[in-house]
């Protein structure tokens, strides 16, 4: 039996949102149910998040269950990515490996209540076991920083991303969205993308397990590489 610890994501849209999480599904490109197409929502890079996003009762949030803490960041930005620009809240919370606690219903209901009873204003909240409070307040700067960030984006700077996720390449986004490349990096530019990277690099390395005690110092924070 394992005894790594496991993750619960719940994910709900932020107050005075004007569509629910259901509806941001209901017109995707395949046509697919709301709720196929919202189990599908992985992470910005293949393989890193092995759960499934999955409605709950009133399909007014999701959760999901994740064995790897380290790409639980990444699943909660594919997860704001997909239904930009409604704005999501998110909770993490960590699980015991087995035993009543650690069935995946019992996983999704904690970070479920854990979300209801956070602060509507509080972007992303984490109750992670070995983790001091002091962390865990800057991780929750960090979450917030990073959806923020991604409030202020247009459509083109969406889709520039999205593409870029993808295909790695700014002259292959260019193909694709049928803009030049210049065009392109000023998309990602204007998306903050590399702010994006550093803070998604900092958290991955946070969540990755206890070799990390703390997400600072914040190494290259605007200089992440974006390919040409």
């Amino acid at each position: 039996m394992s005894t790594a610890a496991r993750f619960g994501l719940a994910a709900t849209p932020c107050p005075r949102q004007k569509q629910s999480l259901r509806d941001s599904f209901s017109q995707n490109e395949n046509g697919a149910d709301p709720a196929f197409a919202l189990g599908q929502v992985r992470g910005p890079q293949p393989g890193v998040f092995d759960g499934t996003w999955a409605f709950n009762s009133t399909q007014e949030s999701a959760s999901a269950v994740i064995s790897d803490g380290q790409s639980a960041f990444d699943a909660a930005v594919a997860l704001q990515e997909a239904v930009w620009p409604l704005r999501l809240r998110f909770s993490l919370v960590s699980a015991p490996p087995g035993g009543a606690a650690g069935q995946d219903n019992a996983i999704r209901d904690k970070s479920l209540r854990a979300l209801n009873k956070a602060n509507k204003r509080e972007r992303f909240h984490f109750e992670l076991s070995g983790k001091a409070d002091a962390e865990l307040t800057l991780g929750a700067a960090m979450g917030r920083l990073h959806l923020t960030l991604m409030d202020e984006w247009t459509e083109s700077r969406c889709r520039a991303v999205r593409a870029y996720r993808r295909l790695g390449k700014q002259s292959e986004v260019a193909k694709e969205l049928q803009v030049s490349q210049q065009a392109v990096s000023q998309m990602l530019l204007g998306a903050r993308f590399r702010d994006l990277q550093a803070a998604e690099g900092a958290m991955r390395e946070w969540l990755s397990g206890p070799k990390r005690t703390s997400l600072w110092p914040l190494r290259n924070v605007g200089t992440s590489p974006v390919n040409g």
